[in-house]
């Protein structure tokens, strides 16, 4: 304690020396105040994530739930349907042999000759428009005294084929 005190005697501050000295204590009291509101926002941060991953994590269980009953039901479906597959598979098998259904088959090929039947039918309607086309060309052709082939025509022609109908 000797050495704090000259001689006995105790030197008071000076009030520069005061004021400097209030002076960084203010310095650093902010300093302080500012690293503690920097932690205090970091932790808060850090809470609110913890929270939302609380919520996610919580969403997840729930998931996890419904997913292990919708396993539980599937296992118990399984049999059950494995047992659909075998007699769905037996009745192929017994489609298969021969004989087995020789009127639905025929139904079947009967069917397809019919849509066969209504393609010829449909070709020959536009093979009588086409003829008919073409004599109306070639009267066409002789009216207007023209020396060119129906077909030069038609591709002088700027036709709008959707609007485009013959006449009868």
């Amino acid at each position: 304690m000797a050495g704090c005190f000259n001689n006995g005697i105790h030197n008071p501050l000076t009030f520069q020396q005061l004021d400097i000295l209030a002076d960084i204590l203010s310095r650093e009291m902010l300093s302080v105040h500012q690293e503690y509101c920097n932690k205090t926002e970091f932790v808060n941060e850090r809470l609110m994530k913890a929270t939302q991953n609380e919520h996610q994590i919580c969403d997840v269980v729930k998931l996890l739930g419904k997913l292990k009953l919708d396993v539980e039901r599937l296992e118990v479906e399984l049999p059950c349907m494995d047992g659909e597959l075998q007699s769905y598979m037996k009745t192929v098998d017994d489609m298969q042999k021969p004989n087995y259904g020789y009127c639905s088959y025929r139904r079947e090929t009967k069917s397809e000759r019919n849509g066969f039947m209504e393609l010829m039918q449909q070709t020959d309607f536009k093979m009588l428009e086409m003829e008919n086309f073409l004599c109306e060309m070639q009267a066409f052709l002789k009216f207007t005294g023209l020396n060119k082939g129906p077909y030069d025509v038609v591709s002088l022609c700027n036709i709008d084929h959707s609007n485009f109908k013959l006449s009868q």
